[in-house]
């Protein structure tokens, strides 16, 4: 089933195109939603309002197949054509095209990853990826995920340590533990001193590289306008998880 809607906001001469694809492939209850947000800057915008920009959402499985000559190619099926199951590829395709009767500048499209489909690579190296919902924006293999460590996991894991070196402990070493109780118990106040000082104040914050699971959006950002009557198509793959 797919549905498209278009609507328009006029806020300080920017016009917001907001459009929406919904495919759902049932198999197992599994639903993909793909939702395109698409922005332009207009001199006019009470006459953009009166035009139409002509926009073509599609989403693709892709299969692996033989031609006539036994060779494996890759060939795009719709969702109605096969059965769609985890981890089967898919392909989503925005096609646009200038409508407007003026030039549009400042073009944008995001697109929001489907819940049920985990992103893997988009067709258009100028294409931004965020990690952290549509906050930052930048190439995949510069972007960071950051995880905080709580104090009382940092206390817990150095409790563990402490333990794990008194078991270690060589039992010529246990012998001399009949130092007189006095010496034994100065001896080991500082250690407590140490310990407490070592204790985190705040929690720790861990960063590894991002990879592909932590992709929630992609954008494309236009830095030549787009002519009028120009047309051409944006593209990512994703996995159906």
């Amino acid at each position: 089933m797919f549905g498209l809607s278009v609507k328009f906001e006029n806020n300080n001469d920017t016009l917001m195109l907001r459009t929406s694809l919904l495919c759902v492939v049932l198999l197992s209850s599994v639903a993909i939603l793909a939702s395109f947000i698409i922005s332009s800057s207009s001199a006019s915008a009470t006459v953009a309002m009166q035009s139409q920009v002509s926009l073509t959402s599609k989403v693709y499985v892709i299969r692996t197949e033989k031609n006539a000559d036994g060779v494996e190619q890759e060939v795009l099926k719709t969702p109605n054509d096969v059965v769609v199951i985890p981890g089967d590829r898919l392909k989503f395709i925005l096609s646009y095209k200038n409508e407007t009767g003026q030039i549009i500048e400042g073009f944008k499209a995001v697109n929001p990853m489907p819940n049920a489909v985990q992103f893997s690579q988009v067709a258009e190296e100028w294409a931004e990826i965020s990690i952290d919902g549509g906050k930052n924006w930048g190439e995949l293999q510069y972007l960071t995920v950051e995880t905080k460590l709580p104090s009382n996991a940092a206390i817990t894991s150095n409790a563990a340590q402490s333990d794990t070196a008194q078991s270690d402990t060589p039992e010529s070493n246990a012998a001399e533990s009949d130092t007189p109780e006095s010496d034994t118990a100065e001896s080991d106040t500082p250690e407590s001193d140490t310990a407490q000082s070592d204790t985190p104040e705040s929690d720790t914050v861990v960063k590894r590289a991002a990879g592909v699971a932590d992709v929630t959006h992609v954008r494309w950002v236009f830095d030549k306008p787009i002519e009028v009557g120009e047309s051409g198509e944006l593209s990512f793959e994703g996995v159906v998880k």
